[in-house]
């Protein structure tokens, strides 16, 4: 139980350059003048967060689907089986060698 209790964090500064919408006029050396546009810095900060406790809950879910794609691949054929990104299919995969298919 005292693994779940603490959490991993690291703040990682993520600026980023935008563009503002606006135009800048600056003097060249042949003494003529153009526009460019005005870009400006957006400070931001990107967190990230790591816990145990989701780390367990994500693989035993992942597990159980793994189960469920192995009775599928018995049962039913998965070709005709419908997939979709949360569908258990996606963890089917099919080899170059046969009709064998693996996880």
């Amino acid at each position: 139980m005292p693994f779940y209790l603490d959490k991993a964090f690291k703040v990682i500064p993520a600026d980023n350059l935008v563009e503002l919408g606006l135009y800048e006029e600056k003097i060249c050396k042949n003494r003529k003048t153009r526009r460019f546009k005005a870009k400006g810095i957006l400070p931001q900060k990107l967190i990230i967060t790591f816990s145990r406790k989701m780390m367990e809950y994500q693989r035993f879910i992942r597990n159980r689907q793994i189960e469920r794609a192995k009775n599928l691949l018995k049962n039913i054929d998965p070709e005709t089986y419908r997939k979709g990104p949360h569908d258990v299919t996606r963890f089917i995969k099919r080899c170059s060698k046969g009709t064998q298919k693996t996880f």
